[in-house]
Parts: C-alpha cells; structure tokens; sequence
C-alpha cells in the first residue's frame, strides 16, 4: 500500500509541475529544439522526449532537471497531507491538483503554503 501511494504521489508530483511549467525551461530548451524538434507541447511529451535521451543532454539542462527534481519531492512532501486531506477527489490532470491547492489555501499546513508559494511564484 505504501508503494502505491508513494507511485502516486510521485505522478502527482510530475503532473502538478508539467501542468504549471507546460514545457521545456530555459536551461533545456536548445536541448528540446535539437532532440525533440517535431514533439508536441502539452501533456508533459516534451519533457518525456528529453528524458528519453537523457545521455544527450547538455549539463546545464541535467543541472535543471536535478534542482526540478528536488523541488517537487520538497513539494510533494509539504503538501501530501493538504492534498489527501483537501483534494482527494480531484481528478489528477491540467493542474487540477494544483489549482485545488490554490484554492484551499487558506486551509492548507504552513509548510504546505510556502512550498505552494515557491512554485507558483518560482525565482
């Protein structure tokens, strides 16, 4: 039961960036013009295409995806709570999830709210 909510949230957590960032960032966006030139944006395909050539990316994009990476387990972690408690039948999807938590915020654990502060306002 553990590894399925662990399977879970970690989607969660892809799903809730892909919908917010809704393409390649800057540091990747070279590697997303050379490697996945005829992907269509939308549904995290870019960023599938990127991971699939993994080994051809430039190291400012890896260092990218490493620190997005961190940033969504620390997200997940501070709101996994909110978003059982508040949000469990949202449908997961085009930033549902997030929007949710948007919503709720005023509901929502301190830790949580900061987290959620980070992402929709990243630096």
């Amino acid at each position: 039961m553990k590894k399925l909510l662990l399977i879970t949230m970690l989607f969660l957590g892809n799903q809730v960036f892909a919908d917010h960032h809704k393409g390649p960032h800057e540091a990747c966006k070279e590697d997303a013009a050379k490697l996945c030139a005829g992907v269509p944006r939308g549904d995290g395909k870019v960023a599938q295409c990127l991971k699939s050539h993994e080994n051809e990316l430039s190291q400012a994009c890896k260092d990218e995806h490493a620190a997005n990476k961190k940033h969504r387990h620390d997200f997940m972690v501070a709101c996994k709570a909110d978003l059982k408690t508040h949000c469990k039948d949202v449908k997961a999807g085009k930033g549902a999830k997030l929007q949710c938590l948007k919503e709720k915020e005023s509901m929502l654990s301190d830790t949580c709210k900061a987290e959620l502060g980070e992402h929709t306002n990243p630096s």
